[in-house]
């Protein structure tokens, strides 16, 4: 790829595409705002991602949809986001790609401006734990709607500080839906630091392998939590603030609701 002068770049529905994605020169998308819709629907690509694809995009906001419904295989690069330092927005990132391989756990490590995770791996064949501290420098973060939903293949237990740098995310709708491969307990803990959410429908829905579990929530904002467990075959109690466990809000979800005084 040769340098552009370009603030959006996209590929969007190049179904025709193929081959490998060339390695960048220097400076090649120095310029670069938007990576939305990149390789969106490019589905024969069959490329693994170069490591150093976005080195010099140092001024990217979004790579929202980037490699969504490609055909980019492979790992994901562990240094593929390291000099995105002003992304925000990854959303979708690698939904239904066909992605392999394990969660690198510094892979947001520069992103201290990321707002948007929904959906970045969604239906992908990843595979393995759920990495610690995968969102540990992004305090910033609001939105972390079906990030695992449908990854079938990761294993392991939730970890209990996934989320604990990040205080401002408001929403966990479907965030773990369908991880059948997760095992052990739902943390106690796991959104602790979260005052302000509103919305965690469906956010542990046929998540099969889980196992009895206590939860406790801070916030008195959730209007939506449908479906919580739902598919769940396991015990699970969730702590709330006295207030907010009306049946409009939590429905048919398979727990049990335990009202508290904060």
């Amino acid at each position: 790829m040769g340098v552009t002068q370009a603030k959006h770049i996209d590929f969007e529905n190049c179904t025709n595409l193929s081959g490998q994605i060339p390695t960048p020169v220097k400076n090649s998308f120095i310029t670069v705002e938007s990576f939305r819709l990149l390789f969106y629907n490019c589905t024969n690509l069959n490329s693994q991602i170069p490591e150093n694809l976005f080195y010099n995009a140092t001024n990217v906001v979004t790579l929202r949809n980037a490699f969504n419904y490609s055909g980019v295989t492979g790992d994901i690069p562990k240094d593929l986001l390291k000099y995105c330092t002003k992304v925000e927005n990854v959303s979708y990132l690698f939904d239904s790609s066909n992605i392999t391989g394990s969660i690198p756990e510094d892979l947001f490590n520069s992103c201290s401006n990321l707002k948007r995770v929904s959906g970045f791996l969604q239906k992908t064949s990843i595979t393995g734990p759920i990495p610690e501290k995968l969102f540990y420098n992004c305090p910033n973060i609001t939105q972390a709607g079906q990030v695992f939903n449908g990854c079938t293949d990761l294993t392991g237990t939730i970890p209990e500080n996934l989320f604990a740098n990040n205080p401002n995310i408001i929403s966990f709708y479907g965030t773990f839906g369908g991880c059948t491969g997760l095992t052990g307990v739902i943390p106690e803990n796991l959104f602790i630091n979260q005052t302000q959410i509103n919305n965690i429908q469906g956010c542990f829905r046929n998540c099969t392998g889980l196992s009895d579990s206590q939860i406790k929530i801070v916030s008195k904002n959730i209007t939506n939590a449908m479906q919580l467990c739902e598919g769940v075959d396991a015990k699970i109690t969730v702590y709330v603030p006295r207030g907010i466990a009306d049946d409009d809000i939590w429905g048919s979800s398979h727990v049990t609701i335990i009202e508290y005084d904060i």
